[in-house]
């Protein structure tokens, strides 16, 4: 019991402490790239919504100005099987090609744009993977067997010093491995981390779909081939026996938004799975990083997300060495996931089942929240007391979603402050506002351009 305690204690200096005490001396390498892996991914994920509403504007717009002119033109209109046809006086056939062609273009620049992310989204990942594996030699130099293979003395000299030399050995051997295919790369990790890596992912079929999808965007503009049914079909992945050979795939925003969720995914569990296995002695640094990227997939909204990682983490091999403390937050940060989707009972169920008997007071106003116990959480908030950080977790934490608009919360933070509760949520990109300020530019731009005659 007492080590629990000391436990607790320490992981509640990390949130409560001053910022300063915060700050990491040293950084573990696998921090490093995965940290830097989840700032891309995200911002590709961010600029999704930016590019297609823009692009879905413009779609929009020529499609109106085509059904207008139709309408304002056509002599007579006819169904012919699953096609209706019209007649337009011959006048207007130039301007009625031009405006066909530009919704083609609109039509075509979206699915474009939305392929291209995805295999931004697959590049990105590659590079990541191309991390994993020269942290995995650098870790590991000995795995590269120098001594079974010959080199010339020109080769050698070349390079300043021994470790240049094995540099450059590491950099021919990534570039070896990322020439293989996606899943050919998963088995040599795993043949290397002595480790199942797709046994129980059920993401994994997802994944191979979109990296063939992504050589089909790259090298056939999208068009199916016999590799991408052969491989798809290999790994069962679903829906694959409705596409056929030599049809063109498209790729809409809702498949480019899967894209993003599905290597999130996979990159973040590569990674977590590596650290553990190459570097076990960090691991209280591996789990103090995890905890704030599970968080701020719930702050996001990003639900199903968060849950795949939160139980991932709560799965046996990681029980093993995970303190108390953090085995707690994901713990209760899963049943707040249930909690938020609307599933009370589900979220109950899982905190019911905790010990907090030891634990803070922190997180047992959280069992309480997540109980639908508002007396005892403000009960708890009581005790808790003019904390600083605190002070900014009521306004923040997605924890205190369902009672931070009460009466009786906003009296008792009034009360511990001595100010009034506001709260000042950063608002969501208005693309509203965005896509009417681009058909302004839009229009103004066409205006400006328009040719002098009207026949033109």
């Amino acid at each position: 019991m007492k080590e629990v305690k000391e436990d607790m204690q320490d992981y509640k200096k990390e949130i409560v402490s001053d910022d300063s005490q915060n700050e990491k001396p040293t950084c573990s390498k696998f921090e490093r790239v995965l940290e830097r892996y989840i700032e891309l991914i995200n911002t590709q994920d961010r600029s999704l919504p930016v590019i297609t509403n823009i692009l879905l504007a413009n779609a929009k717009t020529w499609s109106d100005r085509l059904s207008d002119f139709i309408t304002k033109y056509k002599i007579d209109e006819k169904k012919e099987e699953d096609n209706m046809l019209f007649s337009l006086p011959l006048d207007k056939a130039a301007k009625f090609q031009k405006l066909l062609k530009e919704q083609s273009c609109s039509l075509d620049s979206l699915n474009l744009a939305v392929s291209n992310i995805v295999v931004a989204i697959v590049s990105l990942y590659d590079y990541f993977f191309s991390e994993l594996v020269r942290l995995y030699y650098t870790l590991n130099p000995s795995v590269l067997d120098i001594s079974k293979k010959q080199f010339s003395a020109e080769q050698v000299l070349c390079f300043d010093t021994i470790e240049d030399f094995r540099n450059s050995l590491i950099e021919k051997e990534i570039e070896t491995i990322l020439r293989d295919s996606h899943t050919d790369q998963i088995e040599w990790l795993e043949k290397k981390l002595e480790i199942p890596l797709t046994k129980g992912l059920s993401v994994y079929p997802e994944f191979v779909e979109i990296t063939e999808r992504r050589n089909l965007f790259v090298h056939a503009n999208g068009r199916v081939s016999k590799q991408y049914i052969k491989e798809c079909n290999r790994f069962n992945v679903k829906g694959i026996d409705e596409i056929k050979e030599e049809c063109t795939l498209k790729c809409t925003p809702n498949y480019a938004n899967k894209c993003y969720t599905v290597f999130f995914e996979i990159g973040i569990k590569l990674g977590i799975v590596m650290w553990h296995k190459l570097k076990p002695e960090e691991y209280e640094e591996m789990y103090a990083f995890i905890d704030p990227v599970c968080f701020n997939l719930i702050r996001e909204k990003k639900y199903p997300l968060a849950l795949k990682l939160l139980d991932f983490m709560l799965t046996t091999p990681f029980k093993k060495d995970c303190p108390y403390a953090y085995k707690l937050v994901f713990t209760i940060n899963k049943a707040l996931v249930y909690h938020l989707q609307g599933d009370k009972k589900k979220a109950s169920d899982i905190v019911t089942r905790l010990d907090c008997s030891a634990a803070e007071e922190i997180y047992r106003m959280a069992v309480s929240i997540l109980k639908d116990d508002t007396a005892s959480a403000l009960q708890s908030m009581k005790e808790i007391g003019k904390n600083v950080k605190m002070r900014d977790a009521y306004k923040e934490w997605p924890l205190f979603t369902s009672i931070r608009d009460t009466e009786e919360f906003k009296k008792l933070y009034q009360e511990i402050y001595e100010e009034e509760y506001q709260y000042d949520e950063i608002p969501s990109t208005d693309f509203d506002k965005l896509l009417h300020n681009a058909l302004e530019m839009h229009k103004k731009h066409q205006k400006n351009n328009k040719p002098k005659s009207s026949d033109k």
